[in-house]
């Protein structure tokens, strides 16, 4: 049954024992799931609206090495973010496709 199964600890995927250790990131309730989820969404706006901006910027009023690198360390820290999110989402059962996982981890 694979509502019993969300409710049961079991261990962490491969990456979450890699950034977080042996941490328990079970979410048992449908409510504290969804809100995880909703988190997660608007955690993926902000950061693109913010990236988005921080680009035009750097296109049309910066043009130095610092306001480039804080961009880029942006992006990075975004997908890392992005990728431990994800996959505390999937060990919680969200349906997120595996191949929209895997592109993080691709160069």
């Amino acid at each position: 049954n694979r509502s019993s199964d969300l409710t049961l600890p079991r261990s962490n995927h491969w990456f979450l024992l890699l950034t977080l250790g042996d941490l328990d990131v079970t979410l048992l309730t449908t409510k504290d799931r969804q809100s995880y989820k909703q988190q997660y969404e608007k955690f993926k706006l902000l950061v693109t609206v913010v990236a988005g901006v921080l680009s035009l910027a750097n296109l049309l009023v910066f043009s130095n090495k610092v306001a480039d690198a804080s961009l880029q360390f942006l992006l990075v820290w975004y997908y890392c973010t992005l990728t431990i999110r994800e996959t505390i989402l999937r060990q919680n059962g969200s349906r997120i496709r595996r191949w929209w996982v895997l592109h993080h981890y691709l160069p």
